[in-house]
């Protein structure tokens, strides 16, 4: 997840989080990203995708890490991005339209990407 300045330098502000529920990573990120879409503040935009990650010395490495970072790419201001698993996982709770097939750096195999639309049900649900 990135937040960029108004400023005529972009400057960008990075973080990685890392869920074990793939619902609760997306319900999160969304409330991030609808959160600074109000007021001045900067523009904040997402990828999410689910996988194996190491752990190591406080940070997280891997292909799903690098596939996660590199789909960032493809979202643009308040938006969420995601890969085909996590939307998959995550259709009874969010809506997700197709944003094409991408050639992402260092991986052979193109990834399909989806956009979140909607919340389909509020998130308390879907404990349930």
């Amino acid at each position: 997840m990135c937040s960029e300045s108004g400023s005529s330098r972009t400057k960008a502000a990075c973080t990685a989080l890392r869920y074990s529920d793939v619902h609760e990573a997306v319900g999160v990120t969304q409330r991030i990203v609808d959160g600074m879409r109000d007021g001045d503040g900067p523009g904040v935009h997402a990828s999410v995708h689910r996988g194996i990650a190491l752990a190591r010395d406080g940070d997280y490495f891997g292909s799903a890490v690098n596939l996660a970072a590199r789909l960032l790419a493809a979202a643009d201001r308040h938006e969420i991005v995601a890969t085909r698993p996590v939307a998959q996982a995550t259709e009874s709770s969010f809506s997700w339209q197709s944003a094409g097939v991408l050639s992402i750096r260092g991986f052979a195999e193109p990834v399909e990407a989806f956009r979140l639309t909607s919340l389909t049900q509020p998130a308390s649900e879907h404990a349930a």
